[in-house]
Parts: C-alpha cells; structure tokens; sequence
C-alpha cells in the first residue's frame, strides 16, 4: 500500500517570474544531472519528504538511457508512521515524443530489503516481466510504450500549457493503469511559498485508475511552473480524509533553459 501511494504520487506530478512561450521537447527537459526536493503534507502535518534525481549518462543494455532515482522519507516524529524510506529506480529510454520504462526497481531501506519489486520491459516480446525479491511474480502485455512511474514525471511537463488531454500507461501492482490529465493552455499568477516568489503557472487536472491507498479517488491536481523547464511545482490528490499535497522546496541542477 506504501508502494501504490508514493508511486501514485510520482504518477500525479503528472506536472520561476515571467512567461514561456517555448513549449520543450522532452530532450531539453533531461538535459544534464538534476534533483528536485519536494515536502509531502496533510494539512499542517509534514508527512515526509521526496527527492528525484536524473542522470542522463546511462547505459542499458547498449542502450543510451536515462537513470531515475526518487527517495521517499517519512517524518520520523509521525505518530503510528515512525522512520520510513524507500527509494524507487527507473531506467528509461526516449523516442520522439515519449520516455519509455527499461527497468523499474524498489528498495525498501528501512527494512533492508532491496529489489523488492522489479520490472523489466521487454518490448520486443511486447512483455513486462514482474518481481518480487527476485521471484517471478507476473507477466503483463505492454498496451504501449510505459513506465512504472517516474518517467511519466518528464512526461507530463512537456504538455503543461497546451490545452491538451493526454493518457499515459502505468504498469504497477501486477496491472496496467492509465494517467489521464487536462491541461489548462492560460497561465495565470501564484504565490510560490518555498521561495517567496509571485510566478506565473500552468495548470492541470486529471484521474489516475488505480487504485490508492487511504481512500485515493484518483482525482488530482498539478500546477508548473511557466518556464522554459515546465518545473513541477505542486500536486495535489484526493485522499478519503481529505487531500495531500507535494509541494516543491528546491531545485539543484534544472534543466538547461533555451
């Protein structure tokens, strides 16, 4: 259940003071090394914390790929929650318009149990292969080019802006699942807390199909920064209780704007 909802959060990103007109290309948006910290909350409540790192230098079976790693940590003073980390990896590859899942994998650090999922895609048996701790667990037929989450957070940014509707397959928990978002093609102007800013944002909304833990309806919202970059700035989802939001804190290394 820990595992749906962070990578239902990373699917949901599905997402510094003036306006770009450059829609990017989802090359431009890998260029170089980059982190993005980002704060997890539930009304006043800090529930943790999310870092994402790229690396684009990467090989893969010959292949010239990309290396994805998201950090997720819980606040350790929760209570019931205690210390929690898991660490999710992707390796992801680029057509023309689309990233594509190479392998996914999880660690469970604070259990100390790694690869305690893994996909590898094999697209040319049209197959995704599942593990669990190294145990065949299931074979799932790819429907299209995919990811088991995090290369759908690049994904999404290259949209932010367009008035486009967009699907995107998710193959997680032994299924295939689909992203749909809306995009909002106006920017309008926010207050961005983290640093203290007024900046211009694009919007969007949409619905994730499977299914989340703590009541998660799918439902969510997104909002980018209009930059060159298409930043991911916020997410928020609907959860039974109310709603969670991801909000980002710093940026190291962004992308190379044009």
């Amino acid at each position: 259940m820990i595992k749906t909802f962070f990578l239902s959060i990373l699917a949901l990103f599905s997402f510094w003071i003036f306006t770009s007109d450059h829609q990017p290309h989802i090359s431009e948006l890998l260029e170089g090394d980059q982190e993005y910290l980002y704060e997890v909350r539930y009304g006043f409540m800090r529930l943790g914390n999310v870092t994402l790192t790229a690396h684009r230098d990467t090989v893969f079976n010959g292949k010239e790929a990309f290396y994805y790693r998201t950090e997720i940590t819980s606040n350790p003073s929760l209570p019931f929650v205690g210390y929690k980390e898991v660490h999710y990896h992707s390796i992801f590859a680029l057509n023309d318009s689309i990233p594509y899942g190479l392998k996914f994998w999880s660690d469970r650090v604070h259990r100390d149990i790694e690869r305690e999922y893994e996909y590898i895609f094999d697209y040319d048996k049209g197959l995704v292969f599942s593990f669990q701790q190294g145990q065949p667990l299931d074979t799932l037929t790819i429907v299209r080019p995919g990811d088991s989450g995090p290369a759908f957070y690049h994904y999404s940014r290259i949209h932010a802006g367009t008035g486009r509707s967009v699907s995107y397959p998710i193959y997680i928990n032994d299924s295939v699942g689909f992203v749909e978002i809306d995009y909002n093609a106006d920017s309008s102007r926010e207050r961005w807390r983290a640093a203290n800013q007024n900046i211009y944002v694009y919007t969007a909304s949409g619905n994730a199909d499977f299914e989340g833990p703590f009541g998660f309806s799918g439902e969510f919202t997104a909002s980018f920064k209009a930059d060159p970059c298409r930043t991911p700035l916020e997410a928020s989802v609907n959860v039974w209780v109310g709603s969670v939001r991801v909000l980002l804190q710093e940026v190291r290394n962004k992308c190379i704007e044009n």
